[in-house]
């Protein structure tokens, strides 16, 4: 005599021994379930959406009958005397445990969120530490493309609410020779479901060329982007020979939205494999009517010739930049008359025999240099307020004292170099001609904080003035902090914030950032220095890039 439930065979009743327990012991087979219910879980187990109300009370039955079966099933396994049914035992728990998943995920809360919450899911996804995401069509991984795959849901809110993540572009061509990237046969396709996905987003894209896929680049490529030249908002073109570039832009009647330009020509020993024979390199490009909202240009490679055939509206461009040589960079500030932010890498290290045409510029008031420095000797900035100077040998900074007092409205200078550090001499005679500068930052390596903070410091018994008078704002990279470096920071600190004498006319530091090695953040210095905090000052310590010292370059060093 067995006791049972419905078809279910529970538990064999007394008299017997385990054997025959065995041999009357059958797996628990499921209940009957309508053919229309079973249809309607395979259905939603193919889909993210959300099962109806009055279908919830049967697929909770369902669920709960089969979490029973699995209950007995493991009992029996793990009992250890059903050996001649073990096999079927592990089938039937992997049945039970594939339809108890299905049938979590058909119940599970998630598939109730509505698309405004699945949105703001998927946005979090597409953060990057950059501030904006782009999609890259030529690697096989992307957030966006796995989101569409999980289910025509998913797949309808991120290829029809999610625009703007479409619209950001990187096609780079030198990866399409790498197995594990795209095959250059789809970068194509991609491109058309992008543009088309973005719906009428502005578009933000890269194009990195090859020389190798340069024919590709033109027919392809070039074609589907150009007829969307009424969408572009933030354009790069990289490494495409400006032969292909005119071929191409030379033909663009509008670009509306158009704000940011960049193009960067290969090198000149770069080869080419493109039939530019067809496309004469004096082919303009002519953008100066169709971007009236152009703000902002970058250019590389470009020499005189090229740099006229570029028609844009250098009168009313507010911020150009770019690597030039000294013709070519002399040539953009004297086009450029409205320009008033400027990055420039110049990349020729010493002036020509024909001394160039001396340049006033009437509206650069924010002025980045980068490289050789000797073209500031040709340059007058009448109002300029920030001053960048980023040298790639020290001695370059000679020239910057001379430039500092023909140029009074500077009020911030920042000064960089790419290794060793100025001699002391010129630091001297900098600081000496920053009578105005009321925002000073250092780079690493620019000044030995050891000397620097005694150089600063103000001697009341001296009649010669302090240097930087009306210094308010410093900034500087000062390594290991030892504690007698401490003590001339905090000398230099309180020297500055005393009250105006007849001797001491300087004005009071108000800001301090100051980079320390980790060894540093973890000392004293910074109660230390919470003195001038309770003052007003704003006092901050950071991290320095700047790799620390071992025990023994410490003693080498001081």
């Amino acid at each position: 005599m067995t006791i049972t439930s419905g078809r279910n065979v529970l538990q064999p009743i007394s008299f017997c021994n385990d054997e025959d327990q065995d041999l009357k012991f059958t797996i628990p087979k499921p209940t009957s379930v309508s053919t229309s219910l079973l249809t309607r879980i395979d259905e939603l187990a193919r889909t993210n959406l959300p099962p109806m109300d009055s279908e919830t009370p049967s697929l909770s039955a369902v669920l709960a009958e089969s979490k029973a079966r699995l209950k007995q099933i493991t009992f029996r396994i793990s009992s250890g005397r059903s050996a001649h049914l073990l096999k079927e035992l592990h089938d039937a728990r992997e049945r039970e445990l594939e339809s108890i998943h299905r049938l979590n995920g058909i119940l599970s809360n998630g598939r109730l969120l509505p698309p405004e919450i699945l949105l703001e899911i998927f946005a979090f996804c597409m953060e990057t530490i950059f501030g904006r995401f782009v999609i890259d069509l030529t690697q096989r991984d992307n957030i966006l493309w796995r989101l569409g795959q999980v289910c025509s849901r998913w797949r309808a809110l991120v290829s029809q609410h999610m625009h703007r993540y479409w619209s950001s572009i990187v096609i780079d061509l030198n990866r399409l020779s790498e197995p594990q990237h795209i095959a250059p046969g789809y970068v194509q396709y991609l491109l058309e479901i992008c543009l088309r996905r973005s719906a009428n987003h502005s578009l933000t894209f890269e194009v990195v060329g090859c020389p190798t896929h340069c024919a590709r680049l033109k027919q392809d490529i070039f074609s589907l982007l150009v007829s969307q030249s009424d969408r572009w908002k933030k354009v790069t073109f990289r490494n495409i020979p400006y032969s292909l570039l005119s071929g191409h832009l030379s033909h663009l009647q509008h670009i509306p939205r158009l704000e940011n330009l960049t193009i960067c020509l290969p090198k000149h020993d770069t080869p080419n494999t493109a039939p530019e024979s067809i496309i004469p390199h004096d082919t303009p490009i002519n953008l100066l009517s169709s971007s009236s909202r152009l703000q902002y240009i970058y250019l590389y490679g470009f020499d005189l010739g090229t740099l006229s055939n570029l028609r844009v509206p250098w009168s009313t461009l507010p911020d150009i930049s770019g690597m030039y040589s000294c013709d070519t960079m002399l040539e953009v500030f004297n086009l450029a008359t409205s320009m008033s932010s400027s990055f420039i890498c110049m990349g020729t290290k010493t002036p020509p025999q024909n001394p160039p045409t001396h340049i006033v510029h009437p509206s650069l008031s924010d002025f980045d240099l980068d490289g050789f420095l000797w073209i500031l000797d040709y340059l007058t900035l009448p109002t300029l307020q920030r001053f960048c100077a980023h040298a790639w040998e020290p001695s370059q900074f000679s020239i910057i004292p001379s430039f500092i007092r023909r140029h009074p409205s500077i009020s911030e200078l920042r000064l960089w170099v790419e290794e060793c550090s100025p001699d002391e001499s010129i630091m001297l005679d900098i600081y000496q001609a920053c009578t105005e500068i009321t925002s000073l930052k250092l780079g690493v390596d620019m000044h030995d904080a050891y000397r620097l903070f005694p150089m600063l410091t103000v001697d009341e018994s001296s009649s010669k003035g302090c240097l930087l008078p009306k210094l308010i704002d410093l900034e500087l990279d000062a390594g290991t902090v030892h504690a007698d470096l401490a003590a001339l920071l905090i000398k230099m600190l309180e020297s500055r914030n005393r009250s105006p004498s007849l001797t001491h006319h300087c004005a009071k530091i108000e800001s301090l950032t100051v980079y320390v090695s980790m060894r540093t953040l973890e000392t004293s210095l910074d109660k230390q220095l919470q003195v001038f905090r309770d003052k007003g000052m704003r006092i901050v310590l950071e991290e320095s890039a700047f790799p620390e010292p071992t025990e023994e370059e410490d003693l080498v060093m001081y």
